[in-house]
């Protein structure tokens, strides 16, 4: 993408999905302070997704890349990182307040779920984790708003009694 892009300051709906865009971010894109819809799904961007710090993202979809990490986006009520390259433990850092949909699946990420880590996130309503390497106890939900999961394709030790019908294990 050319620098310019982020001089497009008064965007409020980025999508530029299924393409075969590539390489780093550019920085500019940080002066989109008033983006809502931010979708860079199914491209060839890589290396780690810059912080821009936006405040006011709703829907971050940025599925199907090569990115390596993310930021948290506390007012993202829609948030897609599937099918990238990142890795590390259950990244709870993710999940705030505002968030409905959370898909983390296809990634790298490794090691138990926190059994409070859905805690931050009151309005989840779809959790999916599908196909990375988590462990041990899938967490409680018994106390949240989750409808829809799919915890498939890890190595996770239990299901939980509470599991409505549409979750997947």
């Amino acid at each position: 993408l050319p620098d310019s892009i982020g001089y497009l300051t008064g965007l409020d709906h980025f999508s530029i999905g299924d393409n075969v865009f590539y390489g780093e971010l550019p920085q500019t894109l940080a002066n989109l302070r008033g983006i809502r819809i931010f979708d860079l799904r199914q491209n060839l961007f890589e290396g780690a997704f810059p912080n821009f710090n936006w405040p006011n993202v709703d829907w971050m979809i940025l599925r199907n890349n090569l990115f390596t990490s993310f930021f948290p986006v506390q007012s993202a009520v829609f948030y897609d990182i599937s099918f990238n390259r990142v890795a590390g433990p259950f990244p709870s850092e993710l999940l705030t307040s505002k968030m409905e949909t959370f898909n983390i699946g296809s990634n790298l990420f490794y090691g138990p779920i926190p059994s409070n880590a859905l805690d931050t996130a009151p309005n989840l309503s779809q959790l999916f984790v599908s196909s990375n390497n988590f462990t041990g106890a899938i967490p409680s939900i018994s106390k949240t708003k989750i409808t829809m999961a799919d915890f498939s394709t890890n190595s996770f030790e239990n299901l939980p009694p509470e599991l409505p019908s549409t979750i997947v294990s």
